[in-house]
């Protein structure tokens, strides 16, 4: 099956679908705030809506998230979505709810720039 789901996120990179339990939903990318692997499942956290919760790993979903500037993996067990990002520091990215997203250390100077360069590509 998650092999259909990516094969379905590379039609429409816009718009993924997720299998939480026992249904397939869908999820459009912009409204992705976070994403987080915790426990061998991943949890989507969105804009305005409760966090979806899906079995895969979160190099499933890089692959196809990556793709768009406004993502970048930061961690090893979160990619977050720089559309949501309201300050970044040297060790985490601290969202427009003040969610706090780490950094790791060898993706500092990394996740700053890209920050920077969305930021300017924004405007």
């Amino acid at each position: 099956l998650l092999g259909k789901v990516l094969a379905e996120l590379q039609k429409n990179p816009k718009s993924i679908l997720v299998r939480e339990k026992r249904k397939l939903t869908k999820v459009n990318i912009d409204s992705i705030q976070y994403v987080e692997s915790m426990d061998h499942s991943l949890i989507l956290h969105l804009n305005g809506r409760e966090a979806l919760s899906c079995f895969g790993t979160l190099n499933d979903y890089a692959k196809i998230l990556l793709e768009n500037r406004q993502f970048i993996r930061c961690h090893k067990s979160f990619i977050v979505n720089l559309y949501y990002v309201q300050s970044v520091t040297a060790r985490e990215f601290i969202l427009l709810d003040k969610t706090q997203i780490p950094i790791s250390k060898p993706l500092v100077q990394q996740a700053k720039n890209a920050f920077i360069d969305f930021m300017f590509e924004k405007q």
